[in-house]
């Protein structure tokens, strides 16, 4: 049996696939901008600056505007993890507990996207354990 991994990155995330999704995030920046007009952070900011890059007309917009600035501005800040998950290949994994990816002879992968479960901590601990790992493997491979 071969298997064929057809991997186009150019497809963007599932970011916001989930209405549910939209929402909290919608509920979020209408709790924070509230929190901005409030002691003692309101006497901080200056409300009169009237710079577009400074969202201060935030505030009067509608949920559905709202909606239209976060599917504008939401982006990945951290490495995403688990998008290749190390798991059996009958549960979806893309790694195997030696990180070789299935189907494709020679690679192997050792970075954060292996994790089947993001980790809670920073991930670079988690990184260090992982490059051990490999290179122990590496070593008994070879």
């Amino acid at each position: 049996m071969s298997l064929v991994l057809i991997v186009d990155f150019r497809t963007p995330s599932r970011y916001l696939s989930a209405e549910e999704d939209l929402k909290k995030l919608v509920r979020g920046v209408k709790l924070i901008l509230r929190i901005a007009q409030v002691e003692p952070l309101a006497s901080h900011l200056d409300h009169k600056d009237e710079s577009p890059l400074l969202d201060h007309q935030l505030h009067l917009k509608s949920d559905k505007e709202l909606e239209e600035v976060v599917r504008e501005r939401l982006e990945t800040l951290y490495h995403p993890a688990g998008t290749c998950r190390m798991a059996p290949l009958e549960d979806g994994g893309v790694v195997d507990a030696k990180l070789r990816v299935y189907g494709v002879q020679g690679l192997r992968v050792c970075d954060a996207s292996i994790f089947p479960e993001i980790v809670s901590g920073h991930t670079v601990r988690f990184l260090y354990v992982t490059q051990r790992y490999d290179l122990d493997a590496y070593m008994w491979l070879n």
